[in-house]
């Protein structure tokens, strides 16, 4: 691991206007900006925002991402090939499915497609945390340029959390607590395993998609390929974040990078293992998020924030909230927090 070095550049979150820091940065962040859990893959729409007569219907391969039509279907297909095929040919095999059948009875699922669903559901309801944390993870090891060169994959280990309930009614957001995370160098992994080189080249279509989606910000660096394994579970999924160069033209506050790291990732990991899951709550302000919970409204899981200001937050009436905010060292507002460590 890289040595850390206290960053004591001074920094003002204050000085600059919102605005002028979302100029520096895409709407990248698109799904966490939707509440529901269950929505169409392509377009987002949902029970939620349509009405309880509203439907979807399955991916007839995967069996696990839902569409609204089949013209979102088609134009999801470049992103969703590569899960579709994946997930269908790791099903397909007798061993390998009964095998993940035994892991899961104990998790209280029934099904591989059920476990797999909730899964995506997960990564979902946390796609603002888990972000925040590959980052930091990043600049934690050694900065986004040492992030692409030679390209690192980041594993993040999940591990089941304690449920109760009927899994078709069970809040998906709350069924895996981070656990810990690693760097692979992909470079070796393939001298290593031949085979994984074979597999990463597959998805080349997948990457350069992405690449396009992103590259149209003069600040984009190139993607981090993210690895997520469930513990005791013999299934993975992988997901690509953009990383960004920083951007840095304050002066006033003196804020430390080190502990801003620390504090993010406090944070974040938190709201995932404490269930507050942290999402935006306007589409045009990816950067502020708010803890909120999930609850059953229209036959799935939606988002309910907690706040919609963080100066309404009061000690007393979330404890995991007060819990995790109690860990954190800076001293300063959570607002201030969010927007340093996305000029970082």
């Amino acid at each position: 691991m890289a040595d850390v070095t206290t960053d004591t550049e001074p920094i003002d979150v204050n000085a600059v206007p919102l605005e002028a820091i979302l100029d520096n940065f895409p709407e990248v962040l698109s799904a966490s900006s939707l509440s529901a859990l269950r929505r169409c893959h392509h377009c987002g729409s949902s029970a939620d925002t349509e009405g309880e007569n509203f439907r979807l219907r399955r991916c007839g391969g995967c069996r696990t991402s839902r569409y609204c039509s089949k013209d979102c279907q088609k134009a999801d297909w470049v992103k969703h090939r590569m899960h579709c095929h994946t997930t269908v040919e790791f099903a397909s095999e007798p061993e390998t499915a009964m095998a993940i059948g035994e892991e899961l009875q104990s998790l209280g699922f029934s099904s591989f497609h059920g476990f797999a669903e909730a899964f995506s559901e997960l990564l979902d309801a946390h796609d603002w945390a888990l972000q925040a944390c590959a980052k930091a993870f990043v600049l934690q090891e050694g900065g986004i340029e040492w992030s692409q060169n030679p390209q690192k994959m980041l594993w993040m280990t999940l591990a089941p959390a304690s449920s109760s309930g009927a899994p078709a009614r069970r809040n998906s957001s709350r069924i895996l607590k981070f656990k810990k995370h690693e760097f692979i160098t992909l470079e070796e992994k393939f001298a290593e395993i031949p085979e994984t080189g074979l597999k990463w080249a597959e998805y080349e279509p997948e990457r350069q998609a992405a690449h396009r989606r992103f590259s149209i910000h003069p600040s984009y660096v190139g993607l981090l390929p993210v690895m997520f394994e469930v513990d005791g579970v013999s299934m993975t999924q992988s997901l690509y974040y953009p990383l960004y160069r920083p951007t840095r033209n304050t002066t006033y506050a003196q804020i430390s990078k080190h502990l801003t790291l620390g504090d993010i990732l406090t944070l974040c990991i938190g709201s995932i293992n404490e269930g507050f899951p942290l999402r935006p709550i306007d589409h045009a302000s990816p950067l502020l998020a708010f803890p909120g919970q999930y609850v059953r409204h229209q036959g799935t899981w939606s988002w309910r924030p907690f706040f919609s200001d963080w100066n309404c937050y009061r000690r007393g009436a979330f404890k995991a909230l007060d819990e995790t905010l109690s860990r954190m060292t800076v001293g300063v507002t959570v607002p201030e927090l969010m927007l340093f460590f996305r000029i970082l």
